[in-house]
């Protein structure tokens, strides 16, 4: 249920339209949405750097579920073309189509996962500045 609710929720959907929509007690949307912002407003107002973590541990998550959610596609565009196969049918050409561009997506996804991955965290840039500076200052 929460899983479901936080999908409304993160999509900025109001709790009396999400409420409607799932079926789920307005008090009970209401109960977790507040929970949540509450959560927010905690780590908001926590410390930078830390901040910097844990949002950078999101957008992490978030490309692997986006990343596993295509490869769902793709098996199931996969398992249509086998069907085919085993017919001895000719293939659609929309779902060869179809698996390419889900292919690129996915490659996509993965490029920009790697790139995001690879920078360097906000509080080891503030430490290489701070040790140049270190050195600058030092060295005059």
């Amino acid at each position: 249920m929460q899983k479901e609710l936080r999908k409304y929720y993160e999509r900025g959907i109001s709790a009396t339209v999400t409420a409607s929509k799932t079926g789920i007690n307005i008090k009970t949307v209401c109960k977790y949405f507040a929970e949540w912002s509450e959560q927010i407003s905690e780590s908001e107002s926590s410390d930078f750097l830390e901040r910097q973590k844990n949002e950078r541990s999101q957008i992490i998550v978030a490309f692997d579920e986006q990343i596993l959610s295509v490869h769902e596609q793709l098996d199931e565009i996969e398992n249509q073309i086998k069907k085919y196969k085993q017919e001895n049918k000719i293939i659609p050409k929309h779902l060869l189509s179809l698996r390419l561009e889900i292919v690129k997506y996915v490659c996509s996804l993965i490029e920009k996962k790697g790139l995001f991955t690879i920078q360097l965290p906000p509080d080891e840039v503030i430490e290489r500045k701070i040790e140049e500076k270190i050195k600058q200052y030092v060295s005059k």
